[in-house]
């Protein structure tokens, strides 16, 4: 959000990352699709990291305030919608730039799986205010 160049310059970060990316089935999918809609690609990841780090941040809050149990229900269940949103968005920047380097591989794998992790945990937490 804060860098004004991100949104203009996706088509050439997309051109980099297509480049010897080792994965042809996304390879392709980045030179086809991604690379015809680069700015709206580049739109859709800004707001999508933007909202799902703020239902995140939210959802947090509900669950630890003394708000009713179905507000946390409410709550959680948005939570899982963005945890499900940012562990895929997490994979495609893997498969779209893990192969530029091991930081940027293995970070995101790191993210991946914490979010699998809470995703867990905000599913049990959502079925324990079910009942």
């Amino acid at each position: 959000l804060t860098d004004a160049n991100f949104i203009g310059s996706m088509g050439k970060t997309i051109g980099y990352f297509a480049s010897a990316n080792p994965y042809a089935w996304y390879k392709n999918f980045l030179l086809g699709f991604v690379t015809n809609h680069a700015t709206t690609f580049a739109y859709a990841v800004e707001l999508g990291e933007f909202t799902i780090g703020a239902v995140l941040f939210f959802a947090a809050c509900t669950e630890l305030s003394a708000i009713s149990n179905a507000v946390k229900r409410e709550a959680l269940s948005v939570a899982i919608i963005a945890l499900v949103f940012g562990a895929l968005m997490n994979a495609n920047f893997y498969f779209a730039a893990g192969w530029t380097g091991p930081g940027t591989a293995g970070l995101n794998v790191v993210m991946f799986w914490i979010q699998i992790v809470l995703l867990y945990v905000t599913v049990k937490a959502r079925m324990k205010h079910t009942a």
